[in-house]
């Protein structure tokens, strides 16, 4: 984990310098930082906990899902639009759990 962490700030440092932009945007959205550090940690939490105590394949697909969760969140706060591709993704991998768990 602290190397998935540590790769990830290392590569948007480097975008932002190949990029020019600013690492800090001028309102520090402090809320939803700390909003992001709980949510990730108790995500990791769960998926571990899942993984001993419960059943690895729905936890692994349910893991997998992050990506459209950080999709949905960029809808719902920044109002960013999402493909027909993506919306499907979602979709399909909802259907992929109910199939699994049936």
């Amino acid at each position: 984990m602290v190397a998935s962490q540590a790769t990830a700030i290392v590569l948007i440092f480097a975008f932002s310098l190949i990029k020019r932009r600013q690492l800090i945007p001028p309102t520090f959205p402090v809320m939803l930082l700390i909003l992001n550090g709980v949510l990730g940690v108790a995500g990791t939490l769960f998926f571990l906990l899942a993984t001993q105590n419960g059943r690895l394949d729905i936890a692994a697909v349910l893991g997998s899902l992050y990506p459209a969760v950080t999709a949905l969140l960029a809808r719902i706060i920044t109002k960013e639009h999402l493909t027909r591709l993506q919306v499907l993704g979602m979709v399909v991998a909802v259907l992929a759990i109910a199939l699994i768990t049936i």
